[in-house]
């Protein structure tokens, strides 16, 4: 870890990241810098090993910081809250499978599992509850699945500061509103998959037993959000301190919202960079109201996905058990705690185990005891068709306000990787022996590993700097696709 200066003697940037990613952290860091200076932050900002620029967002990928109770900053949790993995392991193992097994399997996903809102499928008053609600919504959900999602699928749960809920008719865009009733159970296109693995490294044996985890034990982990839900936090996010043509366009884009909005003007007036809400505001208090909602939101969505996958995947193998739920990682939130408001955008929170830092298990993990030994799974997917780590909270995330990356992080811009083929991809994959399977006719390409930091990197960034104590590494078998 090395400290980066953002404000002469205010606060710093904590930077964990790998010594050859340097070069690709030049802009994230100015970004974090004027984010801190405008709001005069004086807590340290932790940059987490794939700290990246990520267009569509001021706040760079893999920034965690800290504000006080009574003030956020919109900004810092990027457009895409309640985006999230979910891992399931299955009670079979890799010489168990057949290649015509992964060809069913990946076969009845590709017809059964939407990847963009197709209608009303669910009750309306079912998805607004799931909005509202989260996993409390869901009246067939265990305690054993319910404990695997953080505050328990409903992050109104524990939280005295939340905001009380408002009329997000009027509080949305009407596009945004309406998707409520149609982007459950949708996996949705971009960068979300889902994927086969096995456990074909085990790191530590002993950890690996407590938590269930056999040597090639099959797993699976996909990749889903909120949808176009949580999607409208971009519209708080003002970028006047970017002039280019693209910040400009979406300026425009988002003005008839901003105008509409009571109290953006105010602050817009007040401050000349990204700007922070008092909590207490009425902007800050709709804020809050979305994030948590949609948070809640994405919560059900992965649960409602993870369900279908797990029938889907019992009758294609011919499973004698279904598959269990292991963890679910939201990794763009805002929640309060231990008195701060903590803003995580592509970090996930790091549920730390009893006695870790001296307390009782964070009371958000759930009333399930498994993890409280070694705290809550974490899952960090590297690049499509490259290896999954799967670990838990190391004793340095103290000091990242409990956070933990959500991948590898990217050294292409995704609107700067460019030069890559569906030809290409298939020969990565090829070359790691992954079938790719796709669900539609999306543009992967800027999905290429290259565009990607390497596995040992992150790997190696994660464990000498104590964020993660590895169990193990799951290498991919199949991968779908949109």
């Amino acid at each position: 870890m090395k400290k980066i200066e953002l404000s002469a003697g205010r606060n710093y940037l904590r930077f964990y990241g790998h010594g050859d990613d340097d070069s690709a952290t030049a802009d994230p860091v100015r970004r974090v810098r004027i984010i801190s200076r405008a709001n005069r932050l004086t807590d340290d900002v932790v940059a987490l090993p794939d700290f990246h620029y990520k267009v569509g967002n001021f706040i760079p990928t893999g920034t965690v910081l800290a504000t006080d109770a009574d003030r956020i900053v919109p900004c810092a949790v990027g457009n895409g809250s309640g985006c999230g993995y979910n891992l399931q392991s299955l009670p079979c193992r890799e010489e168990d499978l057949q290649e015509q097994d992964v060809d069913r399997l990946f076969g009845e996903l590709q017809q059964r599992i939407r990847i963009k809102q197709q209608g009303e499928v669910f009750p309306r008053d079912f998805s607004m509850r799931a909005f509202q609600e989260g996993l409390d919504a869901v009246e067939d959900c265990s305690d054993h699945d319910r404990a695997r999602f953080d505050y328990q699928g409903n992050i109104y749960r524990g939280h005295d500061q939340a905001p009380a809920r408002c009329d997000y008719q009027k509080f949305m865009p009407a596009k945004n509103f309406q998707r409520i009733y149609t982007d459950l159970e949708v996996l949705g296109g971009g960068n979300h998959f889902i994927e086969l693995l096995s456990a074909r490294r085990i790191l530590n044996p002993a950890v690996a037993e407590h938590l269930g985890i056999a040597r090639d034990q099959l797993f699976i982990n996909f990749h889903a959000d909120a949808n176009a839900v949580g999607n409208m936090a971009e519209t708080f996010t003002p970028y006047k301190t970017f002039r280019d043509w693209d910040r400009i366009r979406r300026e425009f884009k988002k003005m008839r919202f901003h105008l509409g909005f009571y109290g953006h003007l105010e602050y817009y007036r007040r401050q000349d960079e990204i700007f922070s809400l008092p909590v207490t505001s009425r902007a800050g208090r709709r804020f809050l109201s979305f994030v948590f909602s949609s948070a809640n939101y994405g919560a059900v969505n992965r649960y409602l996905l993870a369900r279908k996958i797990a029938g889907i995947a019992t009758r294609a193998l011919g499973l004698d058990t279904p598959p269990a739920m292991v963890a679910d990682n939201v990794h763009d939130l805002i929640s309060f705690e231990e008195g701060r408001w903590i803003h995580r955008t592509g970090a996930t929170r790091a549920t730390r185990a009893i006695g870790a830092t001296g307390t009782d298990q964070d009371p958000a993990a759930g009333a399930d005891q498994v993890f409280a030994r070694y705290g809550k799974p974490v899952m960090v997917p590297v690049a499509l068709g490259g290896p999954t780590i799967l670990g838990v909270p190391g004793p340095e995330t103290g000091n990242t306000y409990h956070s933990l990356p959500h991948g590898a992080g990217r050294v292409i811009d995704r609107s700067a990787a460019t030069g890559f083929s569906l030809a290409d991809i298939g020969e990565s994959m090829a070359r790691n022996k992954v079938k790719l399977f796709r669900h539609g006719s999306f543009d992967i390409t800027r999905e290429h590993p290259d565009g990607f930091r390497k596995f040992e990197n992150i790997l190696e960034a994660l464990t000498s700097n104590q964020l993660l104590d590895v169990v193990a590494i799951l290498e991919p078998i199949a991968v779908l696709k949109a």
